[in-house]
């Protein structure tokens, strides 16, 4: 044989091998980086589930959330998934109060990544009930199943969850929910822009009278000095009622990271206890196509109607933020 096709052959064979060589782990990882996005479907007891996947740290970690109704109660719980070493490891942080660590491996087709427990957290015995494994079974680019065995002494219960990824478009309208503890609210929506512009729209004037102001309320005042420590503040007013009282909200930015984080105190005239702190906190993620938006109001379980009214404005909201946004954009 030629000397440069033995050269040429054995490159070959050596690039192969690196291929191969890339770990078990490193390809486990890349399968669960492209997870990336919102997915939805139905657990195996029927009930509704909506799962999320994210890029963070760099890219050098991804963290999953798992939202769901079971038994009437809701249930909110993250997986975080990074590598060590050659190994990819999934660390899941439990309703059950305790932090499962599980190792990846993957199956020859890489359509399969079965986690297995290695060890644990705050886990009092080995018969504490804890997560044990985790099966992804990849479908198409749309489709996955995870099917999650909690064990328990003498038995596991096992729960799937059948998804399908959502559309970009789909998220005309924001997710929204309470935690269990009844303390914050959580809304999602998802941004078709840059994370630049999404959070220029949250700190500018001109846009924030914009996204502000409903059919029903009218943003009459607005200013915000975006650094930490800055103060903030908004006033508000029913549209076509002169008679009625202004509603005042202000605070004080705590933490600002452009364009990934803005946080802050914040206070209301109108709460039922004027005078009790909440926190904003505003989450924005690159995703494709745009901006993954998640903004979570917290200190409220002191105040359980104001918690029920924000649940219900917070969604409006953000939505007009997205229809600002995207406009602008356009234009």
């Amino acid at each position: 044989m030629n000397r440069k096709y033995v050269v040429i052959a054995s490159f070959v064979v050596l690039t192969v091998a690196a291929a191969a060589a890339q770990s078990a782990g490193q390809r486990s990882f890349n399968a669960v980086k492209a997870l990336s996005g919102n997915w939805e479907g139905k657990s195996s007891m029927g009930e509704a589930v909506q799962v999320s996947y994210k890029s963070t740290a760099g890219d050098s970690a991804m963290m999953g959330e798992i939202r769901s109704h079971m038994h009437g109660k809701s249930e909110d719980m993250i997986s975080m998934f990074h590598m060590d070493g050659d190994r990819l490891l999934l660390t899941h942080y439990c309703g059950a109060g305790n932090q499962p660590r599980m190792q990846a491996s993957i199956s020859a087709d890489g359509k399969t990544i079965t986690f297995d427990f290695v060890d644990a957290t705050n886990l009092a015995t080995p018969d504490t009930g804890h997560m044990q494994s985790v099966v992804f079974t990849f479908i198409d680019a749309t489709h996955h199943s995870e099917e999650w065995h909690f064990k328990l002494p003498g038995k596991e219960m096992v729960q799937k969850f059948e998804l399908e990824k959502k559309s970009q478009e789909y998220s005309a309208m924001a997710a929204t929910y309470i935690t269990p503890n009844k303390d914050t609210v959580v809304s999602e929506i998802f941004v078709a822009a840059p994370c630049e512009r999404v959070f220029t729209a949250l700190i500018d004037r001109a846009q924030a009278l914009q996204w502000g102001s409903s059919a029903e309320y009218e943003m009459t005042e607005w200013e915000m000095a975006p650094r930490r420590g800055g103060k903030w503040k908004f006033i508000a007013r029913k549209r076509g009622d002169a008679s009625s009282p202004d509603l005042v909200h202000y605070g004080e930015i705590t933490d600002i990271d452009p364009p990934r984080l803005l946080q802050y105190t914040w206070f209301a005239s109108w709460h039922s206890d004027p005078s009790q702190e909440t926190l904003v906190r505003w989450e924005l993620s690159a995703a494709a196509g745009g901006t993954q938006v998640k903004v979570m109001h917290s200190g409220l379980a002191p105040m359980p109607q104001d918690c029920k009214g924000y649940a219900q404005g917070w969604p409006g909201l953000v939505a007009r933020i997205k229809q600002v946004v995207e406009a602008s954009i356009e234009t």
